[in-house]
């Protein structure tokens, strides 16, 4: 049980990071005059990707779509971690995940 809350323990910690930086990349997707930190240079241009026609799928940001499934992933995780009906939230993770694995 103790390993079992350690993993979700990790999860939780690494959904939030994720919603962190998905947050950063909704506030640079709509902020038209802040610049992305990875901008180094004309090859390697961070605000190319998230400004261009691929940063937007059925007409939501992707940023967006990747803020709320972190944030999905944070809250079942730390309902698993909480120990509340672990079978069918460890079930909806892992479908979770794999769609957002299929997604990207």
């Amino acid at each position: 049980m103790r390993k079992q809350r350690t993993i979700f323990l990790i999860i939780s910690i690494l959904a939030f990071l994720g919603s962190l930086v998905s947050a950063y990349l909704v506030n640079l997707h709509f902020s038209p005059s802040e610049h992305a930190f990875c901008n180094v240079n004309d090859y390697f241009n961070c605000d190319l990707v998230n400004k261009s026609s691929y940063a937007v799928f059925l007409g939501i940001p992707v940023a967006i779509m990747g803020l709320l499934a972190y944030l999905t992933l944070f809250v079942f995780s730390v309902m698993a971690y909480r120990g509340r009906a672990v079978a069918w939230i460890v079930t909806y993770m892992s479908i979770f995940s794999l769609g957002g694995l299929i997604f990207s």
